[in-house]
């Protein structure tokens, strides 16, 4: 765990189970939860689902909710380059 200004951040260091180019990201954290990430096509559009296991210190919605803000912001990070 470290400071950068006032945020406090934790080591984030997940093992990669299964990386296949342009379709699916799948890893385990260090606390043994996994989250999967696929990428699919459709009408010329990239339609990317995240499925996580939920920690048990936060609602589940919450953390749902932290996923979605993730996502939108590479989305946003993707259109813009």
């Amino acid at each position: 765990m470290y400071r950068r200004g006032f945020i406090e951040r934790r080591e984030f260091t997940p093992h990669y189970d299964n990386v296949e180019l342009h379709r699916e990201i799948t890893y385990t954290m260090p606390d043994g939860r996994k989250t999967t990430t696929l990428f699919t096509s459709q009408d010329g559009k990239t339609n990317i689902q995240t499925t996580f296991d939920a920690e048990t210190e936060n609602d589940p919605e919450f953390q749902k909710q932290g996923w979605q803000a993730i996502l939108d912001s590479f989305v946003r990070y993707v259109e813009s380059n």
